[in-house]
């Protein structure tokens, strides 16, 4: 009988550390994941501001020596493509 009780525990002691490991490693795979869901924010961030950079050189060069009324319609396109989207 005590045999078998303390195989009952040892078996639950194993369990128990294996499930405080388990739950060790989803706290830090949370963690990761919630890491890297930030860089790719950033990540996004810079690169919508690198397009919007090139935008301005390419439509720069173009409108170089052009009309006033093309740069306006350009700041009225480039504040609408800016504006936050649902």
């Amino acid at each position: 009988m005590n045999e078998l009780q303390d195989d009952v525990k040892l078996r639950e002691s194993r369990w128990s550390a294996a499930a405080n490991r388990y739950k060790d490693r989803i706290a830090n795979l949370e963690k990761e994941s919630k890491e890297m869901k930030e860089e790719v924010k950033l990540l996004e961030k810079q690169n919508l501001e690198l397009q919007r950079k090139d935008q301005l050189k390419v439509w720069e060069s173009f409108t170089a020596g052009k009309s006033y009324v093309w740069h306006r319609l350009f700041l009225k396109l480039e504040n609408i493509s800016s504006r936050p989207r649902s």
